[in-house]
């Protein structure tokens, strides 16, 4: 399968906190009820508590990685000029005051497959399920026959397309590794049962693609996608983390042929999911990552070479941050780390 990266984005998720518990994230970075200066990044997606920031994407993660820093940065700025809100935190973990917090990932790029252009021409996309979506036009460019719709389904129960349920199966080799291993236990269980499982792993976002000049289209035969991979909890607790997860979609965007091959093999023989086990998973896939790229099997861009480097970084604070939690007392987002990054 031919795919080329174009940009990697995000919208991760928090909360505030006081000492008296949870602050509604509309009251402090709303226009209406908080600090104007922060509602350009920052939102909370109609949400009535969660906050959300809002960098811009990015071909090279450590640029998305700047407007991320940025943002913390900017709400910690905010945040000291008064008493009152001097004293609340952000916290980030997969699950607080029953609330689930992600920490999506935005791909966008051109796959190539021929049949795929003909299925955007006509105005038919295709759902995270593999079925196909007709947008409500019975016909769009000559008309779609329902042998047209017999045709392109049968091929994508081939799995020939880059369908948004390859995509998430793809990105579970190394992602769903790193979930597993850098995740509190309770709490990204309690959230992926409830909010970015497996009926919604991946949304397609049906927006306009970028301009068809050579520059940035391979060629007619690219359909251009953007998903948005929802599995992913919340990584803002750390620059380390966040860089994990966004070093490791991109690797895997740049290999996904290898990465394919490597969660079918892992079907085949599944591992165990244990809070023992998912530790020595984790340290496998790293190994195997470092040895295919020493052996040529794995590209990895310069932006996602300091991946190893990241891993140590969050393992020097991985108690910390999956410690079981003792009466809401959260992890608190680590802003002076993500300083460092400014």
């Amino acid at each position: 399968m031919d795919v080329r990266l174009y940009k990697v984005g995000s919208d991760p998720e928090f909360l505030f906190v006081s000492p008296k518990g949870l602050v509604p994230a509309p009251t402090v970075v709303s226009s209406h009820g908080g600090d104007r200066a922060t509602t350009a990044f920052i939102g909370t997606d109609g949400h009535a508590v969660t906050g959300e920031l809002r960098p811009r994407p990015y071909h090279h993660i450590h640029g998305h990685m700047w407007d991320i820093a940025f943002a913390i940065n900017k709400i910690r700025e905010v945040l000291d000029k008064t008493p009152e809100q001097r004293v609340l935190n952000m916290i980030a973990v997969p699950w607080a005051f029953q609330e689930p917090l992600g920490g999506h990932i935005h791909m966008s790029g051109w796959a190539r497959n021929t049949f795929s252009e003909e299925m955007h021409d006509r105005g038919l996309y295709i759902k995270p399920n593999g079925s196909i979506d007709r947008h409500g036009h019975d016909t769009v460019h000559g008309g779609v026959t329902p042998g047209d719709i017999s045709r392109f389904t049968t091929m994508i129960s081939a799995d020939l397309p880059y369908t948004p349920r390859q995509f998430a199966f793809v990105m579970a080799y190394l992602l769903g590794g790193l979930e597993s291993y850098s995740q509190p236990w309770e709490g990204r269980e309690a959230r992926n049962l409830r909010y970015g499982n497996i009926e919604d792993q991946v949304r397609v976002q049906q927006i306009s693609k970028p301009g068809t000049a050579k520059t940035v289209r391979p060629g007619i035969d690219w359909v251009y996608f953007h998903y948005e991979y929802r599995t992913p909890s919340t990584w803002l607790y750390h620059p380390a983390l966040a860089y994990l997860y966004f070093a490791f979609a991109k690797i895997t965007m740049l290999n996904y042929d290898v990465m394919k091959q490597q969660m079918t093999q892992l079907i085949k023989e599944p591992e165990a999911l244990t809070a023992t086990s998912i530790v020595d998973n984790f340290r496998k896939r790293c190994r195997w990552l470092k040895t295919r790229h020493n052996t040529g099997e794995v590209l990895i861009s310069k932006d996602c070479a300091e991946w190893e480097r990241a891993v140590k970084s969050f393992d020097d604070v991985r108690a910390e941050y999956v410690a079981p939690v003792v009466k809401n007392h959260y992890p608190v987002v680590n802003v002076e780390a993500w300083r460092k990054l400014l």
